[in-house]
């Protein structure tokens, strides 16, 4: 977040949050589109809850087109960390970013209060290569070494590769896939992570903040 604010202000201005965005009427039915925000909790340094979004779909038959509503449901977390406020979003980039602009300008008025988050090639390297095993990792920058920008590298004994340790010189880490302790990972430069192998929604959540957010910076302008 860019700016600070307590946990229990954030709970407070979610708290029966409602976007409506009009009617659809079907079959005799009216039913209510928008954004509103459910499940809200606040436990300690934490405010969780789910982002719901009703939206026209279109159903196309062999004979007509019918739209219908359909509900998006996305859960998401504020944390609150000794380097700032961060919050977390269980989706993809894209539907990530528009929960992220609709909760800000349900907390702040605005839409751009809460900023994407990057990890440096040098911060992404730390994740696949410190007490963990690297799977696949994408380079780009290497035109000039490889007559290519982007190049990927991937197989079991990566780490025991010589061009994985030569495109770490002189590449940029854009992505990596990686195994340690705690299962099977992988995270991109943008600050999307995904968890390969079966974990709780509750570890994997402590693994981001405990590992994954020490190593993400602001966006480089």
């Amino acid at each position: 977040m860019r700016e600070n604010i307590l946990a229990e202000e954030v709970f407070e201005r979610l708290s029966g949050f409602y976007l409506m965005k009009g009617n659809l009427e079907i079959l005799g039915r009216s039913y209510a589109l928008g954004v509103r925000i459910t499940d809200l909790e606040s436990s300690g340094r934490c405010v969780s809850g789910t982002y719901e979004e009703a939206t026209p779909y279109t159903l196309t038959t062999n004979e007509e087109t019918i739209r219908v509503p359909r509900l998006l449901r996305v859960a998401f977390h504020f944390v609150w960390v000794k380097r700032g406020i961060f919050l977390l979003v269980a989706s993809g980039k894209k539907r990530s970013l528009r929960v992220s602009s609709t909760l800000s300008e349900a907390i702040f008025g605005k839409p751009d209060m809460i900023s994407p988050v990057y990890i440096p090639p040098q911060r992404l390297r730390e994740l696949y290569s410190e007490n963990a095993e690297p799977r696949q990792v994408v380079f780009t920058g290497l035109r000039e070494v490889a007559g290519v920008d982007t190049v990927v590298l991937y197989g079991k004994p990566l780490s025991q590769s010589s061009l994985l340790r030569r495109y770490m010189q002189v590449g940029q880490e854009r992505y990596a896939v990686y195994r340690n302790e705690k299962g099977l990972f992988g995270v991109s430069a943008g600050g999307l992570v995904i968890a390969f192998s079966r974990i709780d929604d509750e570890e994997f959540r402590n693994y981001i903040v405990e590992k994954i957010l020490p190593v993400v910076e602001p966006v480089p302008v």
